[in-house]
């Protein structure tokens, strides 16, 4: 291999990790998915549950169903990789409104992210779900995600909804490979 591709593709990789932006905070989560930067978006519904019983589910369910860690085994060759991922919850309470903010953190690789020295100790947030309360017994929901969370919002909008309260299996997941 020459130096000149040697440089090519040191450079290109500079490029894409410096391109990699983890959302840090609640906030960071909500502007990435409402710009559509890293893939993530933005899910929006509205129940015709009262904001005081789409809360109640909330706080019974999320602290309890998102809290978990998975182990994931990959094998390529010979080679076998042990990944280590922790899920970790927290739910806040406003007059009117309620948040869930979910963080992931993985042991086992390396992080590539331009701003990997600012994740906090419980991870970078995947996921940010907003409950606002409205008119007439309705809730809206807003749901700010990075890909492949539909197993995640779809559980949270039927927790909203009232339709059911079973946890998600953390283990489907997607895991980047």
């Amino acid at each position: 291999m020459n130096i000149l591709k040697v440089i090519v593709i040191l450079f290109s990789i500079s490029l894409l990790v410096a391109c990699v932006t983890y959302p840090v905070t609640p906030s960071d989560m909500r502007a990435m998915a409402e710009k559509g930067k890293m893939f993530s978006s933005t899910e929006t519904i509205v129940v015709n549950r009262s904001f005081a019983a789409v809360v109640k589910t909330i706080k019974s369910r999320a602290l309890q169903c998102l809290k978990g860690s998975v182990e994931i085994t990959t094998r390529k060759g010979l080679s076998k990789n042990i990944q280590q991922h922790y899920y970790t919850p927290t739910v806040k309470y406003h007059k009117g409104s309620a948040e869930i903010h979910l963080q992931k953190r993985v042991e086992g690789i390396a992080q590539a992210a331009s701003n990997k020295d600012k994740i906090r100790a419980n991870g970078w947030f995947i996921l940010v779900a907003d409950f606002t309360k409205l008119n007439n017994g309705k809730t809206k929901v807003d749901i700010y995600h990075t890909p492949g969370l539909t197993l995640l919002i779809e559980t949270i909008q039927n927790w909203a909804n009232g339709s059911s309260k079973a946890c998600p299996d953390l283990s489907q997941l997607p895991v980047p490979t």
